[in-house]
């Protein structure tokens, strides 16, 4: 039943072969520029020192033609407690044992490999525009505003922290969680994501189920933050600059497909994998590690023979969305001028809602009578 839907989902698998040709086309540029950083200057290995991981379109499968190269760098990275087997950068090869010290509360402790200098953290970036051009990725928007280094502990630290949101750790955090591929440095991305996912997890025995409240609620209010950004860009735009702009048509259009999908397919899947006494963490680790349109096939086939009506509803679902990929995926700027006339753009919120429907539908249908959806709910 799984090997059928994928077949009839054209763009989605189009959009999968897309990605993993662009992707070794990456490894292949990165490669290059990081054996650059090696010993070039007087200084410790960058490449060493810092973590990158890519997100958007290239982390979901879904990367098409002008697909940005989205991405974010941890530095501050903990030490090893033991020496680890190189690692390829799509993370084939293991580390030959899995640990690192525990991050402390100040910056540049003897436990870490420190802050990069401005001056390291500029040569990175270099190194990342040359990556970027080499692989025939679109400049970084803003002439690379937004690629600044993150301090690893800060990403755990600043939880629930108000300075959370203004520092963009939040940012980086939920889509290391949510939406992320590793670029350099396979063994600090693991041990990010293993330290972020204890401290959501208060030290709970991993062995032992677990609601994990915080989490779900990070993850929702990662949804509320995407949709206030975008008001906040357009709520003081008229109905005719709106009109004028299809790139703001464009720019919801996303937000009711892609990334509403990205947010709830993992609530979902965590709401799918629960009990009456929570959610196991290897199974939540699963969910989060999974993409969007993967969190929904898990769904389906765990519900296939006991329940065919939550397969059918993701197979809507699916196709709704297939549809919305190949819509966007054609130039730009036919994509632009359809948008630009108001009865096409009527016909696209119009499907837009329905969507949004279907996939309520379908949420709530995984999640009656389950615990943890009535927290993801109130």
């Amino acid at each position: 039943m799984a090997e059928d839907l994928i077949a009839g989902l054209e763009e989605i698998a189009r959009r999968k072969e897309f990605t993993s040709t662009s992707w070794k086309v990456l490894e292949m540029a990165a490669n290059a520029s990081w054996s650059q950083l090696t010993n070039l200057y007087d200084v410790p290995d960058i490449s060493s020192r810092a973590c990158i991981y890519v997100t958007g379109s290239m982390a979901r499968d879904e990367a098409s033609e002008g697909s940005d190269l989205d991405l974010f760098v941890i530095d501050d990275l903990p030490l090893p407690k033991t020496n680890y087997s190189q690692s390829s950068l799509d993370g084939t090869s293991e580390p030959e044992q899995v640990g690192y010290e525990q991050p402390l509360a100040e910056e540049n402790s003897n436990q870490s490999r420190g802050r990069l200098s401005y001056v390291e953290s500029c040569r990175l970036i270099a190194a990342l525009d040359n990556v970027r051009h080499t692989a025939n990725f679109r400049p970084f928007s803003r002439g690379g505003e937004f690629i600044v280094p993150h301090s690893f502990q800060s990403l755990i630290s600043e939880i629930g922290s108000p300075f959370d949101d203004a520092s963009n750790t939040f940012t980086a955090r939920l889509l290391l969680l949510l939406n992320s591929r590793v670029l350099l440095n396979q063994e600090a991305y693991e041990a990010a994501k293993r330290e972020v996912f204890d401290s959501y997890w208060d030290r709970h025995d991993r062995d032992k189920p677990f609601f994990p409240i915080m989490l779900t609620n990070d993850i929702r209010r990662w949804w509320g933050v995407l949709g206030l950004n975008f008001e906040r860009r357009n709520r003081r735009v008229s109905e005719e600059e709106f009109r004028s702009a299809p790139e703001r048509r464009l720019e919801n259009f996303k937000l009711r497909y892609a990334k509403l999908l990205g947010v709830y397919s993992s609530l979902m899947g965590l709401v799918d994998s629960s009990g009456e006494q929570g959610v196991l963490r290897g199974d939540a680790e699963d969910v989060l590690n999974a993409t969007p349109v993967q969190r929904l096939m898990r769904v389906g086939e765990r519900h296939a023979e006991s329940n065919p009506q939550i397969w059918a509803d993701i197979r809507s679902v699916l196709e709704e969305y297939d549809e919305y990929l190949r819509f966007v995926s054609q130039e730009k700027q036919k994509v632009l001028s359809e948008l630009k006339s108001d009865e096409t753009w009527k016909e696209r919120k119009s499907r837009a809602y329905h969507f949004h429907k279907s996939f309520v539908k379908l949420f709530e249908m995984v999640g009656h009578g389950r615990t943890l959806y009535e927290y993801c709910v109130v």
